[in-house]
């Protein structure tokens, strides 16, 4: 059976892992400050240099193996796939704003290397050891659907032990707004194949109809982070 035993996220004003109550209206949608200290032993000067749709998802991620109280030094067989919709539009806008400035000269090496939806996939893998498959799923409608699927699809095939499976989406430039960032930027859970009587946070099903999460229907890993978010005291949105 897969069961669910990690949850890290980022909200629009703090972050961290395990369950909390959402309570108020989402506050404005700024990327919040995420020190590496709060995600690493030793200083990460790379963290710092990162886009913010690529430090999101790396950290969301980091907080889901710590509640699953995985080792992030051993390499891990261990899958990962992320669903976006807009991926790392601003990145793209800002990196060819310095092609422009200079005709081309004076292109920015630093923002370059974040103009895949998926860079930031290979930064966690590195930073937590994962030597499994990596994807990057663009959906024009959030809902996570076709990235739990495939974290199952790898799980059931033996193809990995575990997996990390989340969404991570910042939103468009601001002068694109055609498709508004999520409530939530980041989540991340940890799945894996386990038969011990360990609960986690509960056993997701497949069958012929689709995918439940402790005797309810969902439609994709947006609705089974909001299952697991919801069943705890705190507030999301203060950190």
């Amino acid at each position: 059976m897969i069961r669910v035993v990690g949850l890290g996220w980022v909200s629009w004003q703090g972050y961290g892992m395990g369950p909390v109550k959402r309570t108020g209206d989402p506050p404005e949608k700024q990327t919040p400050d995420i020190p590496w200290s709060a995600l690493f032993d030793a200083p990460d000067r790379q963290f710092s240099r990162m886009d913010a749709y690529s430090r999101i998802g790396l950290a969301a991620a980091v907080f889901a193996m710590r509640d699953a109280r995985l080792d992030m030094n051993e390499h891990l067989n261990m899958g990962i796939v992320a669903a976006t919709q807009n991926g790392c539009l601003q990145s793209d806008k800002d990196f060819f704003s310095t092609v422009l400035a200079g005709r081309g000269t004076t292109a920015s090496p630093t923002l370059f290397a974040y103009t895949l939806p998926s860079s930031f996939i290979g930064e966690i893998a590195i930073r937590l050891g994962i030597t499994g498959p990596g994807f990057v799923i663009q959906e024009a409608v959030l809902t996570g659907h076709a990235a739990l699927e495939m974290a199952v699809d790898i799980l059931e095939s033996n193809e990995a032990d575990a997996m990390l499976v989340g969404h991570c989406d910042i939103g468009p430039p601001g002068s694109i707004g055609a498709m508004p960032a999520p409530d939530l930027p980041a989540i991340f859970v940890v799945m894996r194949k386990d038969d011990s009587p360990k609960p986690g946070y509960g056993v997701l099903s497949v069958t012929s109809n689709g995918m439940s999460f402790r005797n309810h229907v969902i439609s994709g890993h947006m609705d089974l982070a909001a299952w697991c978010l919801s069943h705890s005291a705190g507030s999301l949105w203060n950190g």
